[in-house]
């Protein structure tokens, strides 16, 4: 049996038609929603979903992305002896039957910490950023100019979109929706906190890497991600985002890839250009409509 993990963020609406979705799920055993600390009435709105089967709970702050679901793991263990929890975003749509098929991978192959299936967006269509290569620090920070992004597209696994097979080891997946051996979890291999938004996947890639332990993609299953529902409501434009993941980018480049001074230099410069190239797309557009 699986047990759920549901991050919510100002988003109630979209989380509780996951859960509605998911509770009467056979391979589902609890599912638990991890409030993180929403301005709004979030907490309250959900909290009536309490039951048996369901927690809802509440971070004693907005610590991003990587404290909430770190608390949610921590709950479940403590609390349910969680083996395996489905980490995901309140907006996805996932299957029963992918469900046991993840979770019957990580049983049969106890190496693997991760198992996720192939990221589709509402019409059916895969999605490249699925999975990625974390790659080294020359590759990443390089990922942030302009001509180098388009044409070498640094931790792109080419054709992964082609790929037929039942399972593809990769370096990182996509963090919208995974299964979790959390019996592998430790301290060493949870999310980092420093990191608010953005650049979570590629640091627990690493942490895993670094424990022995390996990540897969199972192609031939698949769950619908409505893209960055909840962030838009509260990071409004692509500048804004860029900017926030900019500052992460920066903190994993310095502290996983140890970075010195001059290359954070170029990275900055780099970052600085992509969010002028982001602008202007964004004034041509607005004229565009305008005419």
């Amino acid at each position: 049996m699986v047990d759920i993990l549901i991050l919510n963020y100002v988003d109630f609406e979209t989380t509780q038609n996951l859960v509605d979705k998911v509770k009467t799920y056979e391979s589902v055993d609890h599912i638990c929603i991890v409030d993180n600390s929403s301005p709004n009435d979030s907490f309250s709105q959900l909290l009536p979903n309490s039951c048996d089967k369901i927690s809802v709970i509440r971070t004693p702050k907005n610590g991003g992305y990587g404290y909430g679901n770190n608390y949610g793991i921590k709950f479940l263990r403590e609390n349910y002896q969680s083996k395996y929890i489905l980490v995901c975003n309140p907006d996805v749509i996932i299957e029963d039957d992918v469900i046991e098929k993840l979770e019957d991978f990580l049983e049969k192959n106890k190496s693997y910490i991760i198992a996720a299936p192939f990221m589709c967006d509402p019409q059916g269509n895969k999605q490249q950023n699925t999975a990625f290569r974390i790659g080294t620090l020359q590759s990443y920070i390089l990922s942030y100019g302009l001509i180098y992004s388009k044409i070498f597209k640094p931790g792109i696994y080419p054709q992964i979109t082609q790929v037929d097979c039942q399972k593809l080891d990769v370096e990182a997946t996509a963090g919208s929706l995974f299964l979790l051996n959390a019996e592998l979890m430790t301290s060493d291999n949870l999310f980092d906190e420093n990191i608010f938004l953005y650049c979570e996947e590629r640091v627990l890639g690493m942490r895993c890497k670094k424990a022995g332990l390996k990540m897969a993609l199972l192609p031939r299953e698949r769950f619908i991600h409505n893209h960055s529902s909840s962030i838009s409501k509260v990071l409004e434009t692509e500048v804004k985002k860029r900017k926030v993941m900019n500052s992460s980018a920066l903190y994993v480049m310095k502290e996983y890839y140890g970075a010195n001074k001059l290359e954070i230099m170029l990275a900055k410069l780099l970052m600085f250009i992509s969010i002028r190239e982001i602008k202007a797309v964004d004034l041509i557009k607005r004229k565009w409509r305008c005419k």
